[in-house]
């Protein structure tokens, strides 16, 4: 016990100072890299949730070549889908 006591105490405090900050260091950066991935993770699963929440009024909300129908913008060919009108 006693050659572990004088170990910690003899000169390499510094080192292990030094290696303590620096792993401090690498777990923080670490951590924050890891959060900022699960920030744009979860935007980019929200993001489509979101648009589809939106409703339009007009067809003039909607893209080019777009309808508005129940408050939901529909391309032409969605339009035939919906309404069976395929030939």
């Amino acid at each position: 016990m006693t050659s572990n006591k004088l170990l910690y105490s003899s000169g390499n405090t510094r080192k292990n100072r030094l290696f303590t900050t620096n792993v401090d260091q690498l777990v923080s950066q670490l951590t924050m890299n890891i959060l900022a991935l699960l920030l744009f993770v979860l935007l980019a699963i929200t993001a489509p949730i979101v648009e589809a929440g939106k409703r339009c009024h007009t067809s003039e909300q909607c893209d080019y070549e777009s309808a508005c129908y129940e408050g939901h913008c529909y391309t032409i060919d969605e339009m035939f889908e919906k309404f069976d009108l395929k030939k």
